[in-house]
């Protein structure tokens, strides 16, 4: 096999690890654990030497995005991110390849373009609703015969395929060449496509003593459309006393924060995320229950870079992704930016790494288990 021709280096690679080959030879990446099945058959699939404009969503360190800037230097290529972590990572990588870096951005939705080609690769485990809403956008948003470039993780996918189809009319299939990855597909956007917009956005309530409150949400955010049990329980315990300053964090569409807001009148919330759409939402609801002199939010990859001290309250329903990588900065920021006094509250379903964690943080934890769950505090020692 020929050398390749360029060389896109994931994270922080130290020489170790593995080179996966792609685009004949002419693309070699270099990571710790390999390219995720969904972007092996994705990138396997690229196209050379094309010109025009491209939109690649949520790649890896916008790996595709480097991708098709290697392989077609004339493209002019947007890698669009729904977290700011996402998008923090992606920057870092693309400084270290400054020749092939795509543009970065996050929002809460795709920018519309026209675009000549548009990228989105997705994992069997991802949200079907989400899926859907961004396959739409390519059709709308391609221009006249552009092309979609889509993938997934499962090898005996029939699922995503029945999805462009339906849609486009027609895909070529292209598989991982080694049969154990994922399967790509190509489409053509019609001269005349069929769009047909199909709302995504729901709103649920939540009772709080004798009003009914409404939340919007949309897909993609945690709990799209409904209360979880986690918040439920969090809320049902959940008590603000005398706390001027009280932060939520992973706020989601801000129903921890929002309702701490209203059982403390004179207290000022923070809203914390790292999800553009999930910001969108808190800001949306923020207005529709008239808090929006009391409450502001922070779309942020790092709370404890970003977040000054001063807080009497920090609430979280913590996510369980990320093998405690979220968590663990959930609590070193909450150790830096509560007072002397303060308290820490959190919802979760297992609650041995949260004991641990907090007792050596704080010196002192109070786990409680309800329906299933624990809600875990913690006091910041006065000095």
């Amino acid at each position: 096999m020929k050398q390749p021709g360029a060389a896109i280096v994931l994270g922080e690679h130290d020489g170790r690890g593995r080179e996966d080959v792609f685009a004949d030879g002419a693309l070699a990446v270099r990571s710790r654990k390999g390219v995720r099945p969904c972007e092996r058959a994705l990138l396997h699939a690229l196209p050379k030497e094309r010109a025009g404009s491209a939109l690649v969503v949520n790649s890896v360190e916008g790996l595709a995005g480097m991708a098709l800037r290697a392989l077609s230097p004339q493209l002019c290529v947007y890698c669009h991110f729904d977290d700011a972590w996402d998008l923090e990572t992606a920057q870092a990588t693309a400084g270290r390849h400054r020749g092939i870096a795509p543009d970065v951005g996050i929002a809460p939705d795709l920018p519309e373009g026209p675009w000549d080609l548009v990228l989105l690769p997705f994992e069997r485990n991802g949200v079907v609703e989400l899926l859907r809403e961004r396959l739409r956008f390519a059709l709308a948003h391609l221009k006249p015969g552009g092309l979609l470039f889509t993938s997934t993780d499962n090898p005996r996918d029939r699922f995503l395929r029945e999805e462009v189809l339906e849609l486009f009319g027609s895909a070529t299939t292209q598989r991982e060449p080694s049969g154990r990855g994922g399967v790509a597909y190509i489409a053509r956007r019609p001269q005349k496509p069929k769009l047909r917009e199909k709302p995504t956005e729901r709103a649920f309530t939540v009772r709080e003593g004798e009003s009914v409150l409404s939340f919007v949400s949309r897909p993609g955010v945690f709990c799209h459309g409904r209360l979880d049990a986690g918040t439920r329980v969090l809320l049902s315990c959940m008590y603000v006393g005398q706390a001027r300053r009280i932060a939520d964090f992973g706020c989601g569409v801000g129903v921890i924060g929002l309702i701490a807001a209203l059982r403390g009148p004179e207290a000022r919330v923070t809203l914390v995320d790292s999800s553009a759409r999930s910001v969108q939402c808190a800001q949306r609801n923020i207005a529709s229950l008239g808090l929006a002199g009391r409450c502001e939010t922070l779309l942020t990859a790092d709370p404890l870079r970003d977040l000054e001290a001063g807080y009497d309250l920090v609430l979280s329903n913590p996510p369980y992704y990320g093998n405690y990588r979220i968590a663990d900065l959930f609590l070193k920021t909450a150790a830096k930016v509560l007072i002397p006094g303060g308290r820490l509250a959190l919802v979760t379903k297992g609650a041995e790494w949260y004991t641990a964690a907090m007792k050596q943080l704080f010196g002192n934890v109070a786990p409680r288990e309800q329906h299933g769950y624990w809600v875990i505090t913690s006091v910041k020692a006065r000095s």
